[in-house]
């Protein structure tokens, strides 16, 4: 599934994803791209407590998570 950031940040964050390996192309001002090898994010495993102070786990596709990709 392609996510497409249209900005002149440098820093890119998505969020709610499964770990996994990624590709990245960038492109610059002229059009012109270069693609990475593949990039590998470990899923997050959240650690909290609920209401009742019992500690928890949770991973997959609900826990919260967000990945960056800085392009400096």
């Amino acid at each position: 599934m392609p996510f497409l950031q249209d900005s002149n940040a440098t820093t890119y964050t998505l969020a709610h994803l499964n770990g996994g390996s990624f590709y990245l192309t960038l492109y610059d001002a002229n059009g012109c791209d270069v693609s990475t090898p593949p990039v590998t994010i470990a899923p997050t495993l959240l650690i909290d407590k609920d209401k009742n102070g019992v500690v928890g786990f949770q991973t997959g596709y609900d826990s919260p998570r967000n990945r960056s990709v800085d392009a400096r």
